[in-house]
């Protein structure tokens, strides 16, 4: 689509950068160590302070690095922009240094246009994936007029590396997938013995890749993929990362029932610690290069933000809705006229609009009778 060959372009003309884009210092941080950041928010000088923002149905990390950079993992939906943007000024910042937008949906990009425009950007790593939605696109056209440098998120990328304080990306590790999730970018965040995992909304499938390719996945803290689905959190991967602290982002009594049940079974019998954003709020996790850890539940006042009635329905054609399957993600496409969508190859398929079936639905497109997309 011309999306993704201004996606492609984009991030192309920046790979040489990517690969030489981590920043590397022979120093160590120590717990002393003093932040090199002109903003003058964050004053716990040695420590990397993960705020896992309750953004309700949706994702948003802001991470506080102990060098005194900043990095941020999504951006909720566009109705949470300005509220992100709010938390990080509320904390005396002025800069993200490193942004990463895991992957193409609404609820992980939605508010990320806002918050490019409201901050001195660094960079921001995207994964080779277009998408057809609104958001996406302002999202584009805001790194485009910044002249934001862009840089492709896959596995093997290492953001930054100085001293003992290093951020690399594990996922997405192939190159073609049909689900959006699946395109998910997943950071590592390693200070010290300290070890941190942010999972966007990578599938059991992605847990496998990156077990596959030989990347350590052990951390102390991790951020549980696709808000707690039964889609991803394998057995085998939970055993693999062995987390102290499982924070899972979700909304309310939210449509999709997350987390699900067997993921928290999962986590519990790896020993984790579980903490929720559709229980507690904001989720604050300071530690330093020791594994010294603490968790603060209470530390931000900023609760789910909920959109007027017109803009929530707008934005319902925009991500996710629930369906019979956890199939409401997967990739399908429709034509520019027809009232049915469909599986890539049918007979029926005239032009090729890719979308997914949750947005097919929300434009009132059935599926195809002949090709059976999911549903």
């Amino acid at each position: 689509t011309t999306e993704a060959a201004a996606v492609e372009d984009t991030t192309t003309q920046t790979t040489d950068k990517a690969e030489n884009t981590a920043e590397e210092t022979p120093s160590t941080l120590t717990e002393n160590s003093q932040g090199t950041n002109t903003d003058k928010g964050y004053t716990d000088s040695g420590k990397i302070k993960s705020h896992h923002i309750n953004v309700g149905q949706a994702d948003c990390e802001f991470i506080e690095l102990p060098n005194g950079k900043t990095m941020l993992i999504d951006a909720g939906n566009s109705h949470d922009g300005s509220s992100i943007v709010s938390y990080i000024k509320g904390l005396n910042h002025s800069k993200i240094d490193y942004v990463i937008g895991t992957h193409p949906h609404a609820d992980h990009i939605g508010g990320m246009a806002t918050v490019l425009n409201s901050f001195e950007i660094g960079a921001m790593y995207i994964p080779e994936k277009s998408h057809t939605s609104k958001v996406f696109e302002n999202m584009l056209d805001t790194i485009e007029s910044k002249g934001i440098t862009l840089i492709p998120a896959k596995s093997g990328a290492t953001i930054f590396k100085d001293g003992n304080l290093k951020a690399e990306i594990l996922a997405p590790v192939g190159s073609s997938y049909s689900d959006l999730n699946e395109w998910s970018a997943v950071v590592k965040i390693t200070y010290g013995k300290t070890e941190l995992l942010y999972m966007g909304d990578a599938t059991s499938r992605n847990e496998s890749e990156i077990i596959s390719s030989g990347a350590s996945v052990e951390a102390d803290i991790l951020k549980v993929g696709h808000h707690g689905s039964d889609t991803s959190s394998s057995s085998s991967f939970i055993r693999a990362v062995s987390p102290k602290y499982a924070v899972i982002s979700c909304g309310v009594n939210n449509q999709y029932g997350h987390p699900d049940s067997s993921t928290l079974a999962v986590l519990k019998s790896n020993g984790a610690d579980i903490y929720r954003t559709d229980e507690v709020g904001t989720i604050i996790i300071t530690a330093d290069s020791n594994e010294n850890i603490f968790v603060d539940k209470k530390a931000s006042t900023i609760k789910e933000n909920a959109p007027p009635p017109s803009q929530a329905v707008k934005e319902e054609t925009e991500q996710e809705r629930p369906s019979t399957t956890e199939n409401q993600s997967a990739t399908v496409y429709r034509t520019k006229t027809g009232k049915k969508y469909h599986r890539d190859g049918c007979s029926y398929l005239k032009s090729r609009i890719e979308t997914t079936v949750a947005e097919a639905v929300s434009m009132g497109l059935t599926p195809c009778s002949r090709c059976q997309p999911p549903q």
